[in-house]
């Protein structure tokens, strides 16, 4: 497993996630539905599920932790037999095993553990070679994607411009990874709230994939998608469906009717309707995207979840409370079965039950609710980060 790509790693990771208890095998019959009912009846699928899964995420990440620290304890020895030194290649391979390792704790949510090893990266020197420029250049990328991850837009920015600049002078502009760095620094400007840089980056980031990847690839398809959000943001609610529904158009032709990718967009043109206040055409939406999470993902999927999410907003915003409870909590226990207790979309499920109570005038419930959110975010994302920020003015409010 070690010699692996951090695709393979994470891949494992994902079918770890997807382990149910209660698909497990006993010999005698009667003997697996003693268990699976003292299961139910005691700590429950769903903790049991999620602790397990723990665990084993916990193994394959000492695992990896374990071969790094072998891997530099060994780091200088000679290869006696033709006299050649094997540090370079050493140095290479373990710089390798920090990037596996760094993804694999980010993914996690292991976030200043992966920061440690994506920086070890980029404190050894490797050999000067377009190959070696590019994976710094990921390295920069990925702690980038870590910074932004907790919040640190700034710092976020930072790594990601080194990224960029390192891509333009090895892969010139016109290369995919080019375009993925402007991505990013326009996500960074997105979350930072400066919507005409944010435009800017995605453009460019557009314009290279139509000439590097062509107009029907998927990638492009998601810049669209992008620069829509940009303009959901600032109000122009015309442009922002004019570029969802290129994505989607992109989409249905390039991945199909039944892909999640279009799933992501039929939910993007449904929050557009929502904004607008056509909250008729925004629940039309968001149900072709959950009739197709269904089918693809099934009913215990994060992605699920975002749609019964996005249609608990709706019916929020209608003034139908009742209903929203109803979908807010479906998109809980998902969340709480998939993605365990911990996690930050847990949290939003947490406060967006909590503001329906708010809505009804129920304080007390709303309190509660609000308390389990800022309970895990304060866990997951830490006290700085903007959503904790907005947990305390709820709780204050």
């Amino acid at each position: 497993m070690m010699s692996g790509d951090v695709g393979d790693i994470n891949t494992l990771l994902k079918v770890f996630d997807t382990t149910m208890i209660q698909n497990a095998k006993a010999y005698a019959p009667e003997d697996r539905e003693k268990i699976l009912k003292h299961v139910e009846v005691t700590v429950g699928y769903t903790k049991l599920n999620h602790s397990v899964n723990k665990v084993i995420r916990r193994w394959v990440m000492d695992t990896l932790v374990a071969e790094f620290e072998k891997m530099n304890g060994s780091k200088g020895m000679k290869n006696n037999h033709d006299g050649h030194n094997q540090d370079d290649l050493q140095d290479e391979k373990l710089s390798r095993l920090c990037y596996n390792v760094g993804s694999v704790m980010y993914e996690n949510g292991e976030y200043d553990e992966a920061l440690v090893y994506f920086k070890n990266i980029l404190k050894k020197e490797l050999n000067p070679t377009v190959d070696q420029k590019s994976f710094s250049a990921n390295a920069y990328n990925q702690i980038g994607i870590v910074y932004s991850a907790k919040g640190a837009y700034e710092n976020a920015l930072v790594e990601y411009c080194k990224a960029l600049e390192i891509r333009l002078k090895v892969l010139g502009r016109d290369h995919p990874n080019t375009a993925e760095s402007y991505n990013n620094i326009g996500s960074v400007y997105f979350q930072k709230g400066d919507y005409e840089n944010a435009l800017i980056e995605h453009r460019n980031c557009l314009e290279i994939q139509l000439k590097a990847l062509g107009p029907d690839h998927p990638s492009t398809a998601a810049s669209y998608c992008n620069i829509g959000m940009v303009y959901h943001e600032k109000g122009d609610y015309k442009n922002a469906l004019i570029e969802h529904r290129q994505a989607l158009e992109i989409r249905l032709k390039a991945l199909g009717p039944d892909h999640p990718s279009t799933a992501i967009s039929y939910n993007n043109i449904g929050l557009v309707y929502s904004a607008k206040g056509d909250y008729e055409n925004a629940l039309v939406e968001h149900r072709k995207a959950l009739e197709i999470e269904l089918k693809m993902l099934g009913p215990d999927n994060p992605d699920t979840a975002e749609s019964y999410n996005n249609i608990g907003v709706v019916y929020d915003e209608k003034g139908d409370y009742e209903n929203a409870l109803v979908e807010h909590r479906k998109a809980l226990e998902i969340r709480l079965k998939v993605l365990g207790t911990d996690h930050p979309s847990t949290a939003e499920s947490y406060n967006n039950i909590g503001s329906v109570y708010f809505q009804k005038g129920d304080y007390e419930n709303a309190l509660v609710e609000y308390r389990n959110c800022l309970e895990i975010q304060l866990k997951a994302l830490g006290p700085d980060h903007p959503n904790t920020a907005t947990s305390y003015n709820n709780i204050g409010s």
